[in-house]
């Protein structure tokens, strides 16, 4: 299966709450609320938060035991370093396992901005790490999403038709 048929099943499921169910949320940082609120999904993401530090914990301590999650995280951390991420990757998974959460983890897609060359190593070490994992990786690196034409002007976040 193609990648972006992929990113369209996968958001399908999102998108339809008959399959979803309503024990669905979106977690983690603004592309993430993007969606939900674009979607109308259960929204727990929030703007500027990292897979480094106490905010995606306290997300996941605020989400219901035996949900279904997907987790929007990345984008921010590849504006910085991301040298020893994994820790962080670890502890957010044990968070997510503690609460019985089945994890859809979706990495940081193309940006428009210098930092992409880390977004796109972020991508990869997510990708490696997750399947050693339960979770399941959703890469955004799709060529159709990094030529850019479903972006914002700032170059980061998702227009609304590329978020749908």
């Amino acid at each position: 299966m193609s990648l972006s048929k992929g990113l369209l099943t996968g958001f399908f499921l999102l998108a339809t709450p008959s399959l979803a169910g309503a024990a669905t949320y979106v977690l983690g940082d603004s592309i993430g609320d993007g969606l939900a609120v674009t979607m109308k999904l259960n929204n727990l993401a929030q703007i500027g938060i990292h897979i480094r530090g106490p905010k995606a914990l306290a997300q996941i301590e605020r989400t219901p035991e035996g949900s279904t999650v997907y987790i929007f995280l990345g984008t921010n951390d590849a504006e910085g370093s991301i040298k020893n991420i994994e820790k962080s990757i670890d502890d957010v998974l044990a968070a997510a396992a503690q609460r019985q959460l089945t994890v859809i983890w979706v990495g940081p897609s193309c940006v428009h901005k210098s930092w992409d060359g880390q977004a796109s190593t972020l991508d990869r070490i997510l990708s490696t790490h997750l399947a050693k994992s339960s979770a399941k990786y959703i890469s955004m690196r799709d060529q159709q999403m990094c030529t850019g034409k479903f972006l914002e002007p700032d170059g980061v976040h998702p227009t609304g038709k590329g978020y749908r």
